[in-house]
């Protein structure tokens, strides 16, 4: 998958992208505003980055505090969680690593990420399979493709700020 695919028969996932920029967590198995904009400070500017974290991370990040200890989100309980961490949309989802494994949050600006279509969809059906059954079957195949669109980091006009379209918090 785009996520966490190795590239072996497979879509190369931005957690394996030799572009990635993986970002040290503040703390072992947690996720902090710090970590946060971290990974925000490391983002190539410009396009449309998301947060793609895996739902696991849901009770840490509605409980962020700042340096001073307050906390960032104003809960009403009556009301869905912010779709929104640091002005960019959240996307949860379970098809990342867990809370405290490298990947449960990532920055991702998917318009980084290229999708080749190698053939259009065909279907086939076989009513004679399983005629007895009273049963159909169904093929459906699809040839497509997809890897990061780098292969390295950025580096900034400053000559030492690195940015990627891929941030990972290891």
């Amino acid at each position: 998958d785009a996520l966490n695919g190795n590239g072996a028969g497979k879509l190369l996932g931005v957690i394996n992208s030799p572009a990635k920029i993986s970002v040290t967590r503040n703390a072992a198995t947690n996720f902090k505003y710090v970590d946060a904009v971290t990974m925000l400070s490391k983002m190539i500017m410009g396009g449309n980055p998301v947060w793609v974290i895996n739902q696991s991370v849901m009770p840490k990040l509605l409980q962020f505090a700042d340096a001073a200890n307050f906390n960032i989100f104003t809960m009403d309980a009556a009301i869905a969680p912010a779709g929104k961490l640091l002005g960019l949309p959240v996307i949860w989802t379970g098809k990342n690593p867990a809370l405290g494994t490298a990947g449960d949050v990532m920055l991702i600006d998917w318009s980084y990420y290229l999708l080749g279509d190698r053939q259009t969809v065909t279907m086939d059906i076989d009513k004679s399979f399983k005629f007895q059954q009273n049963q159909t079957a169904f093929r459906v195949v699809e040839a497509i493709d997809g890897q990061p669109w780098l292969q390295n980091t950025i580096t900034l006009m400053d000559g030492a700020t690195t940015v990627s379209p891929y941030v990972v918090l290891n």
